[in-house]
């Protein structure tokens, strides 16, 4: 018997000694690989994103001075469904900390009951009342990575929010210069339907007379037509930008009756630099980064689960039986126990693979967050640069059809040239005009995907 005491002792002390060594074993997970940077960024170092390194994009959109792009942001971010949901996932997120943090705390209950009934005794009032107690103690910190994981989470999300609001912001920038663009388009365009117009007729007129052949009426005619299919696009495509515009305000697209200023906005002084720091404050790279932290607090609840689980209780009672009439029966229990998993079919080493592979895969998401983000800035930066090279050239090529106009202007008003010459040359001009105004909205939409790209700051 002796012996046998003795064995089971030894069996209980190896646990104690294999759950102290799991405990003194659990290490970090690896930390994600690190991503050479481009050369040219300012401060080239690796730099691990943190938790409060994201810093709030602000109203970065007022860079551009235009009090109807303000309106525009300002209801969105009032009304916006998608932006609307982010928001309740945050809160609901919070709300799950205070669900993570609650074990840390006894639970009580109470009972109580009566009945009245009738036995072999006589009838009688049955009555009785009870309570409970019990707390597990967070011995090995399972309930503290818990709450850790939770935490992560909740600032993951918090990121999440503000990638969120940065994205619709800058959809709506985007939209509303197209906007702008589809409108500046539709006026030359208009303007392009009449000078066609008045080249047919002028052709109509030379055919009569003998001066040109029937080829080039067939000519101006195709011309006509091709501006009025032109301005009949225009106007659709402007409806339906509005629309969408509607739509990201969070209201009913058909609605919208807004006024638009007859200038684009001026371009914004992007610095040249793109400090990689930046590239870490971004809101997606931050929500990346807390869920690598999230994943990690997994790994260790995961490994947590192998040691046993002390709780504490106590319990009283007492009940009356009135048919009886006798005393009330009271009884009360108070102690510890301790209670441990000895066989599970391998579910706790099932749970600590899947905790492991889910890390890995958060940290590779959070490298492949980064690459994404460096390749948009340096995408988003190229094309801002390219835009502005055409845009100078395109600047370029309107100011000598301008000067052709004006020379052929002259022309005409000195009888050495004819009047279609003068509608040919203001027709390659608004031609011009189109394109240069084309160049300008893009660079317009490449500068908010820049800003985007940046994290709402530059």
């Amino acid at each position: 018997m002796a012996q046998k005491a003795g064995m089971r002792w030894a069996g209980r002390g190896s646990g104690v000694l294999l759950c102290a060594a799991l405990l003194s074993c659990s290490a970090e997970p690896p930390a994600p690989a690190k991503v050479a940077l481009p050369a040219h960024y300012d401060g080239a170092d690796w730099v691990m994103a943190q938790a409060d390194a994201s810093k709030p994009a602000g109203s970065w959109w007022q860079a551009w001075h235009d009090p109807v792009l303000d309106g525009l942001e300002t209801r969105a971010l009032r009304s916006n469904p998608t932006l609307a949901i982010a928001s309740a996932q945050w809160d609901q997120a919070h709300a799950e900390i205070d669900l993570a943090e609650a074990p840390w705390w006894p639970s009580i209950s109470a009972s109580a009951q009566a009945s009245r009934g009738q036995t072999a005794l006589g009838v009688g009032t049955s009555r009785g009342w009870g309570a409970q107690a019990n707390w597990v103690p967070d011995l090995w910190g399972t309930i503290r990575w818990q709450v850790r994981q939770r935490k992560a989470l909740a600032q993951a999300q918090q990121q999440l929010l503000a990638a969120a609001q940065l994205s619709l912001t800058a959809q709506v920038a985007q939209a509303y210069f197209a906007l702008l663009a589809a409108d500046q388009q539709q006026r030359l365009d208009s303007e392009m339907l009449d000078l066609n117009q008045r080249l047919l007729t002028m052709t109509q007129h030379q055919l009569d007379a003998g001066v040109v052949s029937s080829a080039a009426q067939l000519l101006a005619q195709g011309n006509l037509a091709a501006s009025q299919q032109q301005v009949v696009h225009d106007r659709w495509q402007e409806q339906q930008l509005r629309h969408a515009l509607t739509t990201l305000c969070g209201e009913a697209a058909g609605i919208e009756t807004l006024t638009l200023p007859t200038r684009l906005p001026a371009r914004l002084a992007v610095a040249p630099g793109l400090p990689a720091t930046l590239l870490q404050r971004r809101p997606d790279v931050a929500a990346a980064e807390r869920q690598v932290a999230a994943a990690n607090a997994a790994v260790h609840v995961a490994e947590l689960a192998w040691f046993p689980v002390l709780s504490l209780g106590a319990n009283f009672s007492s009940s009356q039986l009135g048919y009886l009439r006798a005393t009330p029966y009271r009884t009360w229990s108070i102690g510890p126990s301790l209670a441990q998993t000895l066989f599970a079919g391998g579910l706790r080493r099932a749970e600590l693979a899947i905790a492991r592979a889910s890390y890995r895969q958060t940290a590779e998401q959070y490298r492949a967050t980064i690459l994404q983000a460096i390749q948009e800035a340096q995408d988003d930066w190229v094309a801002v640069q390219g835009l502005r090279q055409q845009e100078a050239a395109a600047q370029i090529s309107l100011r000598t059809a301008q000067q052709t106009l004006q020379l052929t202007q002259h022309q005409y008003d000195a009888g050495t040239v004819a009047a279609a010459n003068v509608l040919q040359a203001r027709s390659n001009w608004l031609a011009q005009e189109l394109l240069w105004r084309q160049l300008q909205a893009q660079d317009l939409n490449a500068e908010a995907l820049l800003v985007q790209a940046l994290g709402g700051i530059w």
